[in-house]
This record gives structure tokens, sequence and C-alpha cells, in this order.
């Protein structure tokens, strides 16, 4: 075992959100926005070099390692303000985006602490702004009784959480074109659809592009050839670090 010399109690929540696991922590346990805020959650989670997150919470993959911070509202009308974190392998921290998978998670933390606004048939919303990418959300909390559900990639079941992105100004489709055009992949041309939810970019991709059928499971060779697909088609429009 090993300990740093200094060492400091934060409260936070490890939790999962749909397909997204990470922190959550109330900006109050925090210091402010910032190189020592960051310095906290990358430390929390605790990204290395051989994708194992040993001495943290997180994991190998970006979907593990995600971090919220849940703060009083900065606008009318909203339950709280959520400042999403993805946190890259290498230790890098990003603010600039937002995740609703996470979303549903930050929304249990504001709820907990009395935020939601409860509705008639028992279930609970909790209007959210997600600062990074400069949208609104709300995310509905079901009724103690709401019946569980399964989602691909989740063992077991739960009630389910509806997340709903306001577009806002935001684009459908940030190029004006349903397809991409001109792209390649190596020596094969490449079809490519790019939305923008609530200030997300997300490239869609069809299997047969990347040479998979799509049922394949999740190992490395797999991984790579969408990774592949993907920074192709989203390299020209970019405007992210590569995480």
């Amino acid at each position: 075992a090993s300990a740093t010399s200094m060492a400091r109690l934060v409260r936070a929540a490890l939790m999962r959100g749909g397909t997204s696991k990470g922190v959550v922590f109330r900006a109050a346990d925090l210091p402010p926005a910032g190189a020592a805020r960051d310095a906290v959650i990358v430390a929390a989670l605790g990204p290395d070099s051989t994708g194992l997150a040993i001495d943290g919470v997180g994991g190998g993959v970006t979907s593990t390692l995600k971090a919220a911070v849940v703060a009083p509202p900065s606008k009318p009308g909203f339950a709280a303000d959520y400042h999403f974190a993805q946190v890259s392998r290498g230790g890098g921290i990003d603010w600039r985006s937002s995740c609703a998978n996470f979303a549903s998670a930050a929304a249990l933390v504001a709820a907990d602490d009395g935020m939601a606004l409860r509705e008639a048939d028992g279930s609970a919303v909790v209007r959210l702004w997600a600062s990074g990418a400069g949208e609104a959300l709300s995310v509905t909390l079901p009724a103690t009784d709401a019946p569980p559900v399964a989602i691909a990639g989740v063992r077991g079941e739960a009630p389910p959480l509806r997340v709903e992105f306001e577009l806002g100004g935001h684009a459908l489709l940030p190029t004006g074109r349903p397809e991409e055009e001109g792209l390649r992949l190596g020596d094969r041309p490449l079809r490519a659809t790019i939305v923008d939810v609530a200030g997300n970019p997300q490239v869609l991709v069809r299997a047969v592009e990347g040479g998979l059928r799509g049922d394949e499971a999740a190992e490395a060779a797999t991984a790579a050839l969408v990774w592949e697909a993907v920074d192709a088609a989203a390299a020209p429009h970019s405007k992210s670090p590569s995480l």
C-alpha cells in the first residue's frame, strides 16, 4: 500500500449512469474550477498508462473515466448546474462537452439534495444546465413502483431514467449533410453521418464500413477498426482534442 503525504477527504458518489460510470461531486466539496479541482478529479479516477486505473476508481476506457460536479443553478428555471468532465487514460480532462448517460447520475445526486420537482404520479424531474455544452436537459426519475428495464452492456435491471435534451441553437446536422462525402477508410470509401446532440458531436458509421458485421465482441481489434472509421469521419470537423 502507499499513501500521499497530504490526504484530504472529499465527499463523492461512485455511480453508474446508463452505460457510463464515474464519480459525482458537489461543487461545495471541491476547490473552485481550475487546476486544483482538476487534480482532485483525476486523482479520484486514477487513470494511468496501463489502462487499469489501479490508484483510483475509474476504468480503462472513457466510459468509465467520467466525473460530474453538481452545483446550485446559475440560470433561472434550472434545478442545478451539471459540469461534466471527461478524463482521458493519459490523465487529461475536458470540460467542453456533456454526457446524457452520466447526466442521470448527476440528477440522482441533485434529487438527493432536494433539487427535484415532484410530479403527481410519483416521478420527479430534474432540469439541469449542462455548462460544457451550453445546453439544457431534463432528467425524469421514475416513481418507486416503475417496472425495471434492461439495457445492453449492463447486468441486471433497474427502473428507467429518461434524459431529454433541448437542442437550442445547435443544428442536428452540423455539416448540413445527412451523409458525409469524399471520406475514405484505407482504400475504401467511407459513408458516415455526423449529428450534434446538444453540443456533443456523434459519428454514426455502418458496421460494414469497418469490415464488421455489427455483432462482434468488443475486443481490441474490433474497437480499433471502429475508431479508425470514426476518426476518419470526424477529423475534418473536430473541435476538441482526442481523448
